[in-house]
């Protein structure tokens, strides 16, 4: 049986968006997965992924009439699937980094003063400072973190440590390819 131009059209419009919906959460279930960053909810980034997906299949359903133009555009939309979902992440990892660098700092800043008020000895872990000391947790939508006791431990994805060794305090923010410390005399974050 020999399908006419029109059902080749509409088998190929189905086969496409079919493929970039599955593709595009792919993506992103391999991003996650490898960088071991989780720094919004899961639903989100699968939802982008999805987007991508249709986003990338719409041109060529739409305007991709003849066998060249319909090829042309599949092979933009399969980049399209493969590239946004890459870029959304990149960029939503970038902001939990910053989102974890802001509570980080006002940690050190509570951490400071609890040392002042103790007269110079540095709290034993961050459940040592006083409650009324304790920053709060300003996250913005949609980035999570994990908290224990008024304590977030890991915020957009990384982790923040907090130890006390040979007198002197360290404060960082960790994954597994990154370690930033807090440098307490110039008051940011160092590699």
């Amino acid at each position: 049986m020999r399908l006419t131009a029109t059902q080749r059209h509409r088998l190929n419009a189905v086969t496409l968006p079919t493929f970039t919906l599955i593709g595009g959460p792919l993506v992103i279930v391999s991003l996650v997965t490898a960088s071991g960053v989780l720094p919004v909810r899961f639903e989100l980034l699968l939802a982008a992924g999805i987007a991508s997906g249709v986003i990338g299949a719409l041109p060529a359903i739409l305007f991709g009439r003849s066998r060249g133009r319909f090829a042309i555009l599949a092979i933009l939309a399969v980049g399209v699937t493969a590239v946004m979902p890459v870029l959304s992440f990149a960029y939503v990892q970038r902001r939990g980094l910053r989102e974890a660098e802001l509570y980080g700092a006002r940690w050190a800043k509570a951490l400071s003063e609890t040392r002042a008020m103790d007269g110079g000895a540095w709290p034993e872990s961050l459940h040592a400072v006083p409650p009324n000391r304790v920053p709060l947790l300003d996250l913005r939508w949609p980035y999570i973190a994990q908290c224990r006791e008024n304590v977030c431990e890991k915020v957009g994805g990384y982790f923040l440590q907090y130890s006390v060794r040979a007198g002197a305090a360290h404060l960082t923010i960790a994954r597994r390819d990154l370690l930033l410390e807090w440098d307490w005399s110039t008051g940011r974050w160092v590699d």
